[in-house]
């Protein structure tokens, strides 16, 4: 059917519609173009500008009154601290997710103090519970806080295991260690993070000597088969690609058999052209024509003949009287009728029927054949 309504309105020259039809062609033709184009899923990968997990740790002393600190207190340190004098050391961490454009991170971490004998034995101590943390941006803020080595409980714990071992080791270590776990999410990609940097103090005899770096800076690398599946985004939606790719290849496919099959039955004709002007009107309009089986009697009324039975159905409503209709069998005479108080207006349809159009041979139209 569909191939007849476009056949009939080409017939007619309708240009604006086939337009359209040709406009939508493309329009939907680019779309799946773009589809197939574009990947269904991004495998990440590593490459320049992924984002990182920069971190640092700023730590000083809290002295007893001594000489070179009469006052004692909280002081600066440098890389040596010394036990006799030193009761605690006070650390400010701040890790930082830092990108040259926005990403989204969330997920959860905690700080804990690690007290290593060696690869003897290891305590942990927690400085902090498990915190969650969320946030989006080019700088997102995971840990902003400060927190404190007590050398008093260290030292008593290191002493109580001597005690009870009856092993003394000549170095232990002090390592304070955020533990980020969570997931990042960037152009696309998705990273899954688990990241343990690490301040590291050697707890020597008379001394506490920092043993590592101050400052770290991770990448924070894609995993290697991890995938994010594409969408496709419309008047506000978003659509699984593959789907889309369906969806318009599909209409890209019957909009093309549309069109090629009503150029095949372009010049087939209307369905009806082998039936009479009466009969046509007959279908459309039977529900406002009454069929009479005897003439009407003109005498001393004006008649009008109309040229088109539009003209017929315009007049009807005007005057709200029926339209009648009226076939002589002898002569094939045929008229519509509409009787008024003064005036019978009439209508006379032609009689004639169209030639039969010869019938095509499509199997010379080689150019449309399809299979």
């Amino acid at each position: 059917m569909l191939n007849r309504i476009l056949a009939t309105v080409l017939k007619k020259n309708n240009k604006k519609l086939f337009v359209s039809l040709l406009s939508l062609l493309l329009i939907v033709g680019i779309v799946t173009i773009y589809t197939w184009i574009i990947p269904n899923a991004n495998t990440a990968q590593s490459e320049d500008g992924i984002p990182e997990m920069v971190t640092a740790f700023d730590y000083k002393a809290m002295v007893t009154p001594n000489v070179l600190h009469p006052n004692g207190g909280t002081v600066e340190a440098g890389e040596t601290l010394y036990k006799n004098i030193t009761t605690a050391i006070p650390i400010d961490l701040k890790s930082i997710i830092s990108a040259d454009e926005e990403v989204l991170a969330k997920g959860s971490y905690e700080v804990q103090l690690l007290i290593k004998a060696g690869g003897n034995w290891e305590r942990a101590f927690s400085l902090q519970d498990k915190q969650s943390f969320e946030g989006k941006g080019t700088d997102i803020s995971v840990i902003s806080s400060s927190y404190q080595i007590d050398l008093g409980q260290v030292n008593a714990f290191i002493l109580q295991v001597e005690n009870e071992t009856g092993v003394r080791h000549p170095k232990y270590e002090l390592e304070v260690v955020p533990t980020i776990q969570g997931e990042l999410q960037y152009s696309d990609k998705v990273k899954e993070l688990d990241i343990q940097d690490k301040l590291i103090f050697d707890y020597l005899p008379e001394e506490i000597k920092l043993a590592s770096e101050k400052a770290y800076s991770t990448a924070i690398e894609p995993n290697e088969n991890q995938t994010l599946t594409k969408s496709f985004s419309i008047l506000g939606l978003s659509i699984p690609l593959l789907l889309v790719r369906i969806i318009s290849i599909s209409l890209f496919l019957l909009l093309i058999l549309s069109i090629l099959f009503s150029l095949v039955y372009l010049d087939e004709g209307p369905v009806n052209d082998d039936t009479s002007e009466a009969e046509r009107l007959s279908k459309k309009y039977g529900r406002r024509v009454i069929p009479i089986s005897e003439q009407i009697d003109f005498t001393g009324k004006t008649i009008v003949h109309f040229a088109t039975f539009t003209s017929m159905l315009k007049i009807a409503d005007e005057i709200e009287q029926p339209i009648f209709f009226y076939e002589n069998g002898n002569d094939d005479s045929q008229m519509y009728l509409i009787v008024d108080l003064f005036c019978v207006y009439m209508y006379a349809p032609n009689t004639d029927i169209p030639p039969a159009r010869p019938a095509k041979n499509l199997a010379n139209r080689k150019d449309y054949v399809i299979g």
